[in-house]
């Protein structure tokens, strides 16, 4: 069962993070192991979890100047939705890297993630991802057969450039006036 933990700081309680395959969703609790809220559910949408096999609690950004610290983000694998997602620590979503969706490889990203550059090279595809590991600035990915992939964040959140294009005439079809 995938669990991470993160010790209690200043201003920061401390939590337990813990995958629940059974009901397809993440289990957050104190550190006394006290339940605080769940996020996920059964499905393939953003947010949701077909068997969350494994948590990983990754830095995202520079440090921040009061604590020294940087900002956090909690990845899921997401198994059998062949997927990972990130979320904030209190169970928003920031993003879905999904290489699987559609015909190109994409990452959806969503309101509270806002990357100002492009991608280049596609995302590689996770089969059946099951173990997270954070290393130094790579995600590694393992899948059920004991394949890994690793991953640069920060250049896998990068929307390509294609997918932009495709985006911003979306929105202006949207908001074109009649």
């Amino acid at each position: 069962m995938g669990r991470v933990a993160l010790s209690a700081s200043p201003g920061q309680p401390g939590r337990v993070f813990t995958c629940d395959p059974v009901n397809h969703q993440i289990d957050v609790s104190d550190t006394s192991l006290r339940p605080l809220f769940s996020f996920g559910g059964f499905g393939s949408g953003p947010g949701q979890f077909n068997q969350p096999t494994d948590v990983a609690l990754v830095p995202l950004g520079a440090a921040d100047e009061q604590t020294d610290t940087p900002p956090l983000a909690l990845v899921v694998a997401d198994r059998d939705n062949h997927r990972i997602q990130l979320f904030e620590l209190d169970g928003a979503l920031i993003a879905c890297i999904d290489p699987w969706r559609g015909r190109s490889r994409h990452v959806d990203l969503f309101s509270r993630a806002g990357w100002p550059y492009f991608r280049l090279n596609p995302i590689p595809q996770l089969v059946l991802p099951s173990r997270l590991e954070w290393r130094q600035g790579y995600l590694e990915v393992m899948s059920a057969e004991g394949h890994i992939v690793q991953l640069d964040l920060a250049l896998t959140l990068l929307p390509d450039f294609e997918t932009w294009l495709a985006e911003i005439e979306q929105a202006r079809a949207r908001h074109k006036p009649e």
